[in-house]
């Protein structure tokens, strides 16, 4: 068998890979474990409803991964990132206390 290394951003390239690694890392996650793996987004949100930003993340045993953070242009510097990162951080925090 030949490999070749191709760049490419195709779906279900990304979509298999990612399916690879979840199913390995869940044949070797500790049972008592399973129950603290968390999708977990914030947003801030206008009283209208409408989305002015947000986080997008992930929480499990005891790490946390940010995979997106976006504040709109005439919300920023204005400390509404640095909010979402901090909640983030706490409920983190609260997730990990849980049993």
């Amino acid at each position: 068998m030949e490999l070749q290394l191709v760049r490419d951003n195709e779906e279900a390239g990304k979509h298999y890979i990612r399916g690879r690694i979840s199913e390995y890392n869940w044949a070797h996650f500790p049972e008592k474990l399973q129950g603290r793996y968390q999708e977990t987004n914030l947003y801030l949100k206008q009283t209208d409803g409408q989305i002015s930003g947000g986080l997008l993340s992930e929480i499990c045993w005891n790490w946390m991964e940010i995979h997106y953070l976006y504040v709109d242009e005439p919300l920023r510097h204005g400390g509404y990132g640095s909010r979402l990162i901090y909640t983030h951080y706490y409920l983190k925090k609260d997730l990990q206390a849980c049993p």
